[in-house]
């Protein structure tokens, strides 16, 4: 058995989860503690954590590394989330932390952070493959910030952020004496203007399930659903109703159990918007935590593989789906994706790519042309900006910052002409960038006229040659012109001499 550490320092508490677990994955939690801390209460109201309230982390923090020590747990990963991430003195933060206690905090982005959590889904909810193949909302409403994941047909469509959490509303709103007078109109309708877009693109999927994920939620199952996991609508909405009654038995289980009446408000009309909109049968609020998804995400690292997870999935099919937003041919993108996945397979092992790596290629050569919808000549600097500011569940802005320069240097002839518009990459890294962009270079040579006319039979590394096999049908006389440019790009690029061969 192996054990593992998944701390967790967010906006209302700091949380640890203690697991051990054997070679198929199966896991035994051995702790599971929370400790309160208003980190969001300093960084949402005044912009940093005080200096009062990084002592109490600290405290926090020194009694689970006791404990960690008790069960003599070396591996862990320590994560910190919007109240540490948007605080000016986050570095300052962290830094003081590691010192007192060793520990590492690693900042999560937003993506990053709701891609761990829904690591867990899977195997949370019983009929989860259903709910995607039928349609569902993910709808979290964090401290800071709400985060909403459409699924339909089993692939991911959309992925939103919108900065409405119940915290944040809490402290935007509360020094306004209209406010007070109107609290929940304004919230509500503060809530419908900023999710509008969404709102429209639900109704005209016809979306009929709902997931609802976030610590108020999660409470308020456990308070006044006696903690069930789907809820019939109806009572959903009108515990709602009693909530805005401000009803003496709701109002003092809320007060008992530290939670704020408004704060609790705020986060369940979120909920609410949704209900409205979709109409669904039950609401489904699983207990799942960014802990869970933490633990998950490092026990499929660790093992060989664990049946039935693709994390890597939900990455490309909302890659995919932006593509087609930007009106990119479906055919071209499946075909160099498919040649590429090839090529690198056959390359890993000789160059020590990094499997990751190939995640970073796939997701390059399927948004290549999205510049094309605003820009057709030069497009390539168009589709690196784009890329750039993109927010795709699952990537981070390193990952996307990665992926736009593997994107824009596809584009170029030879490695000398490598542009690498980040001075904060590491050697390596620039590397990387070269090589995949050489990959795609070629592949996208190989499919020019855009007719998939070509395909790879075989790929063979023999000391310094690679030889790849093809066979054609038609005309291939403009990829046969481009090929003879990409092959100076790859060739220089990876030290191999590239032999291509054509079968009947």
């Amino acid at each position: 058995m192996k054990s593992f550490a998944s701390i967790d320092i967010g906006s209302h508490s700091i949380k640890l989860k203690i697991v051990q677990f054997d070679s198929d994955g199966n896991i035994e939690v051995l702790e599971d503690i929370r400790k309160d801390i208003y980190l969001g209460k300093d960084s949402f109201k005044n912009g940093y954590i005080k200096t009062r309230t990084i002592e109490d982390a600290i405290d926090i923090l020194t009694y689970f590394k006791k404990l960690m020590n008790d069960y003599d747990v070396l591996n862990y990963k320590a994560v910190a989330t919007s109240a540490i991430r948007e605080a000016k003195n986050a570095l300052f933060v962290l830094d003081q932390i590691f010192m007192s206690t060793g520990f590492r905090v690693s900042i999560l982005e937003e993506t990053i952070e709701k891609y761990l959590t829904y690591h867990s889904l899977s195997n949370t909810i019983r009929n989860y493959e259903d709910l995607k193949k039928e349609g569902v909302i993910i709808v979290e409403a964090g401290s800071g910030n709400l985060e909403i994941t459409i699924y339909k047909n089993n692939k991911l469509m959309r992925n939103y952020e919108v900065k409405i959490g119940p915290l944040r509303l809490q402290y935007m709103l509360e020094d306004s004496p209209i406010v007070a007078e109107n609290f929940h109109e304004i919230v509500e309708d503060y809530i419908f203007s900023s999710t509008e877009s969404i709102i429209k693109y639900l109704k005209r999927k016809n979306i009929k399930n709902l997931i609802a994920i976030g610590g108020e939620i999660k409470k308020i199952r456990s308070l006044f659903f006696n903690n069930q996991s789907e809820v019939d609508t109806e009572d959903f909405e009108e515990f709602y109703l009693a909530l805005l009654d401000k009803n003496h038995k709701i109002e003092d289980a809320l007060f008992k159990n530290s939670l704020n009446y408004n704060e609790t408000l705020s986060s369940y009309a979120i909920f609410k918007t949704f209900t409205n909109v979709i109409s669904p049968k039950k609401v489904l609020i699983p207990s799942i935590s960014l802990r869970d998804g933490i633990i998950s995400d490092y026990i499929s690292r660790t093992l060989v593989k664990i049946p039935g997870e693709d994390f890597d999935k939900d990455i490309i099919d909302l890659a995919k789906n932006i593509a087609k937003r930007y009106q990119s041919s479906t055919m071209h993108i499946n075909d160099l994706e498919k040649k590429s996945i090839k090529i690198f397979n056959a390359l890993r092992p000789r160059y020590h790519l990094p499997k990751s790596s190939l995640k970073l290629l796939r997701v390059s050569i399927i948004l290549h042309e999205i510049g094309k919808f605003t820009k057709m000549n030069n497009y390539e600097d168009a589709s690196f900006m784009k890329i750039k500011n993109l927010s795709i569940l699952g990537l981070s802005s390193k990952d996307l910052n990665l992926i736009g320069h593997i994107n824009i240097n596809s584009f170029i002839s030879n490695a000398e002409e490598a542009k690498i518009l980040d001075s904060c990459f590491s050697n390596e890294e620039k590397l990387l960038v070269i090589k995949l962009a050489s990959i795609q270079n070629l592949v996208d040579s190989l499919d020019k006229s855009k007719k998939q006319r070509i395909s790879i039979k075989d790929i063979t590394l023999k000391h310094k040659k690679m030889i790849i096999t093809l066979k054609h049908s038609g005309n291939i006389a403009l990829e046969k012109y481009f090929l003879e440019k990409s092959i100076h790009y790859f060739q220089n690029t990876f030290g191999l001499k590239l032999v291509i061969q054509e079968v009947d």
